[in-house]
């Protein structure tokens, strides 16, 4: 096939899981009404909204710790992140671009959806504008904290206690910024530490079985990003699918999830995914074993 035919086969099948879920929800026809008649319609006055006082918070006479902690916690500061990382992430590129490894085309790659995903907010004075560049820029930070530890040649020993302390910061500022809500218990935050733990472990382990069985660092993070952050959430909404959900990853660590947090780790759309606890253990240890058994098997075929 030409580039051209393989393009357009491409594009197709990237939209099909879309137009098949759209479908499926009776929404197709609106879907397309609203984007192309309804939204052209009201554009202008949405990008016409006034964007937020960053500067407020410092000229005002009641600057203390929680007001500090306001701006950086909710969604004055995630108008500055975005673009903060996205620029940062450029110019880690520009100064390895004699040296591109495959985490470079990761984070190139992270990079470039990125700022056509911000640049479709400009303009936009609120953060929901700006959700789908966020998305991107937790891997993109990871990306540049591995590439930084490797500087100083420790990135091993340094990812781990930088996560660490990353996530303590969060339970930290979760506690001390708490004011009249109820703060989380120190048994609550373990438990959500554990949790996190258990998720990276996983996700680590199943990156390592498939990126033995396909032999390329780069394609695996591909199709891990896509599974991860776009598939299961899309999957895990179609409720026709009935209990074929629970063979997702996703759905096994929402039940595994702490019951304080359940809620605000839903990935599909609140529609209830209910398993016992086995077996969403039993979910993870097949996928687990699964890719590992191909990795191997990969891996021992290659060196024979």
């Amino acid at each position: 096939m030409d580039a051209g035919t393989t393009f357009l086969l491409g594009t197709a099948l990237g939209a099909a899981p879309f137009v098949i879920y759209l479908t499926i929800r009776g929404a197709l026809g609106a879907f397309f009404t609203t984007s192309f008649q309804t939204l052209p319609k009201i554009i202008d006055a949405v990008w016409s909204l006034p964007f937020p006082d960053l500067t407020s918070t410092f000229r005002s006479k009641n600057l203390n710790l929680h007001t500090l902690s306001d701006f950086l916690l909710y969604e004055h500061f995630r108008f500055i992140l975005n673009p903060l990382v996205i620029g940062l992430a450029i110019l880690v590129l520009l100064w390895r671009r004699k040296r591109w490894e495959w985490i470079d085309v990761a984070l190139f790659a992270l990079t470039a959806f990125a700022i056509l995903t911000q640049r479709s907010a400009l303009g936009r004075a609120d953060f929901p504008h700006q959700y789908f560049s966020a998305f991107l820029i937790g891997p993109m930070i990871l990306i540049l904290l591995v590439l930084f530890a490797r500087v100083g040649r420790l990135w091993v020993a340094l990812l781990v206690p930088l996560l660490a302390v990353a996530f303590g910061i969060q339970a930290a500022a979760t506690v001390g910024f708490a004011g009249s809500l109820a703060a989380p218990s120190a048994a609550l935050i373990a438990k959500v530490g554990v949790w996190l733990v258990a998720e990276i472990a996983f996700y680590f382990v199943v990156a390592l079985g498939v990126a033995s069985l396909l032999g390329s660092r780069a394609q695996t993070i591909a199709i891990l990003l896509a599974w991860r952050l776009a598939l299961t959430p899309l999957l895990m909404s179609i409720t026709v699918l009935g209990l074929g959900r629970d063979v997702i990853p996703g759905a096994a660590f929402e039940r595994l999830a702490p019951q304080a947090i359940e809620r605000s780790v839903q990935q599909g759309g609140g529609t209830g995914i209910s398993m016992t606890v086995g077996t969403a253990v039993i979910v993870l240890v097949a996928w687990t074993a699964a890719a590992l058994a191909l990795g191997a098997w990969r891996t021992a075929t290659r060196d024979a």
